[in-house]
């Protein structure tokens, strides 16, 4: 499997800027992924993944599916990084 190249996009900053550095408790998680799905529509995206610190993908690749990352802190807190890549 080749290792994957995570950039920082202008045009998905612009598109999730909004939310990148902004922490989320994690029990508003779900309100995140519904802001970032209305986002992602918005601007003609239909498909996309939120990564999370260990998450384990496999090895099927959706060139059409912008896959965005997440961290989190020790007090549960979720940040949305500036990082996007398709696959």
């Amino acid at each position: 499997m080749s290792e994957r190249t995570i950039t920082s996009n202008p045009q998905l900053s612009t598109i999730f800027g909004k939310f990148v550095g902004r922490e989320f408790r994690a029990d508003e998680a779900k309100k995140l992924a519904d802001d970032l799905r209305d986002a992602a529509s918005q601007a003609g995206i239909s498909t996309f993944r939120v990564w999370t610190p260990g998450m384990i993908g496999d090895a099927r690749s959706n060139l059409a599916r912008l896959n965005v990352y997440v961290d989190s802190d020790n007090a549960g807190n979720v940040l949305l990084k500036d990082e996007y890549d398709y696959g």
